[in-house]
């Protein structure tokens, strides 16, 4: 996990299954992100830098630098995470 994040109550990030090829494979979390409640991140993943994930999203595959991520699962907005992050510094 990487420097400046922000963890919202109820946020789990976990492996994708207990078959023992997954049993290690955790989420790998970039600098700056924000993960809003009950947002769950699992697999060998990556979130990049400067993400939002959404309450209770559903992460399974990699959200590139700068995205928000919402829903179940979730669906990747390339950008707008970056992009409201400096709307809340106005």
């Amino acid at each position: 996990m990487g420097s400046r994040v922000t963890l919202f109550q109820g946020v789990t990030f976990g492996v994708k299954s207990w078959r023992p090829d997954q049993i290690r494979s955790f989420p790998t979390i970039g600098d700056n992100c924000f993960f809003f409640a009950h947002a769950t991140v699992v697999g060998g993943i990556t979130i990049g830098n400067d993400c939002i994930i959404g309450a209770n999203t559903v992460v399974a595959k990699d959200v590139p630098d700068g995205a928000l991520a919402v829903g179940v699962p979730a669906e990747i907005h390339h950008g707008k995470g970056k992009e409201s992050m400096l709307s809340w510094a106005a």
